[in-house]
């Protein structure tokens, strides 16, 4: 992950409120709104597909 992204499992399957296996990409620490999105976008992402 790039430097002040994290990843937190958050799903029912950890005790949280959101469906079983559920990730939320977060700032790990202070940063703009701008320098988040620009963080996340430019992270090696790769299609999948559908579900």
């Amino acid at each position: 992950m790039p430097d002040g992204i994290d990843v937190v499992a958050d799903g029912k399957d950890v005790g949280g409120l959101h469906a079983a296996t559920h990730h939320t990409i977060c700032p790990s620490k202070r940063m703009s709104g701008q320098t988040f999105i620009e963080k996340f976008k430019n992270m090696p992402w790769v299609k999948a597909g559908k579900k």
